[in-house]
């Protein structure tokens, strides 16, 4: 009863440290946002936003500033569907109760955020089978890094990033506790939890094949035939809903990261681009696209042109893209060591982080309480083997025996998931979108590399302060032995 009780005040302060560290970071004067790249407007319309002002110019609107206002507008239907929405009706709702009958507040949706994140990190802690000493290490260290502004701004913005930021960790925490006793509740919360993840975004689909394997090894260790054949079901209700969520991306989403994925993507770096069109099964008259991106304007021919259906959008899909990498391993293999420019960089810094009244200039970025992700930029080896290492050094942690014997863990498949995410995340924006905005689109594999990179640095300090102590303990007998047989006669 006490150790429960210890837990609960443990996970009380570090959901507190958490809430704390969020407010004087991003909600404490200055606010702190993202401005707009043209990605609100996917769910701004279906969840009832409109801009606070008629009068706002595409400058005021993109790019420069952070929108801390938005004027409530009815509910539109049709549009992006993303589970990001079910967040945003949340905020909303608690909008309304603060400001009856006023503007959208911004920060609104940042508390929603912000207390979904408090609430991912005391799952964590509580699920996790270890010691309290590394359960509090490795919880404190995801507060720490999850707080960085790099991730904290995003909360202030109608970006999905947030709810994969969260939903990746909620699915982590649900997962634990499933595995700790995988009962029928504790099986829902888990699928819910990845359904929130896996929608958030429609570059999150691929990450379904994660949660579809974790529920079926939930199954095999469920006690009874009921729980068994419930977590058998959500796992074929994941690999659906995976179908079904890249299924519902709207058309013209899909067609931009098909034109990216291929012109700015494959033939941006062909050394052979007839050769590659060919074997992509495309038309040698397109070669004059290559290199280009679905936004560029005077290209040979124009991308929304009807003619380009026949040519292009109608004659290929992601499918053939990546039969196309599995062909030839080594441009994939080229295509990965380039994107490691950008896949240590949490956040574009082309965004403006302020609201155009405070008087920073257009386009400023907020740097206070960057620590985490300014280290990671400027010292993180840009190169996918580094990786690739961590990721294989966290799996090594997790599976030791002597790393388990010293900290009590005992590591369950939503941890062994994280890595597989990763990897997901680090191919599906070059096999989905090309080159364009990876910075940006590669947030998830940031999110699911911060996590192995803390949890291992968790695990090992707690493994170095044992190892440090024994010997201590070691070198204390030796001397204390030396001691009492010098003074024998």
């Amino acid at each position: 009863m006490a150790k429960r009780r210890a837990d609960v005040w443990i996970g009380a302060a570090l959901a507190a440290a958490a809430l704390a560290l969020l407010y004087f970071g991003i909600m404490h004067r200055p606010v702190v946002g993202m401005a707009d790249n043209g990605d609100f407007l996917r769910v701004m319309k279906t969840a009832g936003f409109d801009y606070a002002s008629d009068g706002l110019t595409y400058e005021d609107k993109y790019f420069d500033y952070a929108i801390l206002q938005f004027r409530n507008a009815p509910l539109g239907f049709g549009g992006y569907a993303s589970t990001h929405l079910l967040l945003l009706f949340v905020a909303k709702a608690a909008n309304a109760l603060l400001h009856p009958g006023g503007l959208f507040q911004i920060t609104s949706l940042g508390a929603v955020y912000a207390a979904c994140f408090a609430a991912a990190i005391v799952l964590i802690y509580r699920g996790l089978q270890a010691n309290r000493a590394t359960k509090l290490v490795v919880a404190a260290l995801l507060v720490a890094v999850y707080t960085d502004v790099a991730y904290a701004a995003y909360y202030h913005s109608f970006y999905g990033e947030p709810v994969s930021l969260i939903g990746f960790l909620l699915a982590i925490g649900c997962g634990l506790h499933a595995a700790r006793a995988p009962g029928r509740f504790r099986l829902w919360a888990y699928f819910a939890a990845a359904v929130l993840f896996m929608g958030a975004k429609s570059q999150n689909f691929a990450v379904g094949l994660v949660f579809c394997g974790s529920l079926l090894a939930l199954g095999r260790a469920a006690p009874g035939p009921r729980t068994r054949k419930l977590a058998l079901a959500l796992s074929a209700a994941v690999l659906l809903l995976t179908a079904a969520f890249y299924a519902a991306a709207p058309k013209e989403l899909k067609k931009i990261n098909l034109y990216q994925t291929v012109f700015y993507g494959v033939l941006k770096h062909s050394d052979d681009v007839p050769a590659d069109l060919r074997e992509l099964g495309l038309p040698a008259e397109l070669a004059p696209l290559a290199g280009t991106n679905f936004f560029e304007a005077g290209t040979a021919i124009p991308q929304t042109s009807p003619a380009l259906d026949a040519l292009f959008y109608d004659r290929i899909g992601h499918l053939d893209v990546a039969l196309y990498y599995a062909k030839h391993p080594r441009k994939l293999l080229e295509r990965l060591e380039r994107a490691a420019d950008d896949a240590s960089t949490i956040r574009p810094y082309y965004l403006g982080n302020y609201a155009e009244g405070e008087g920073r200039g257009p386009g400023a970025v907020h740097l206070k309480g960057a620590w985490w992700s300014e280290g990671k930029k400027a010292h993180m080896p840009r190169s996918v083997y580094a990786a690739a290492a961590v990721a294989a050094l966290y799996t090594a942690l997790l599976a030791s025996r002597r790393v388990a014997a010293l900290t009590g863990l005992r590591a369950h498949g939503a941890l062994y998931g994280a890595p597989f995410i990763a990897a997901i995340a680090y191919v599906t924006p070059l096999l989905g979108d090309g080159d364009a905005d990876l910075a940006k689109h590669l947030f998830l594999y940031n999110v699911a590399f911060d996590f192995m990179a803390v949890c291992a640095a968790g695990l090992a300090a707690v493994c170095f302060a044992h190892a440090a102590a024994a010997a201590a303990k070691r070198l204390y007998r030796r001397t204390d032995a030396r001691q009492v047989g010098g003074g024998r006669p």
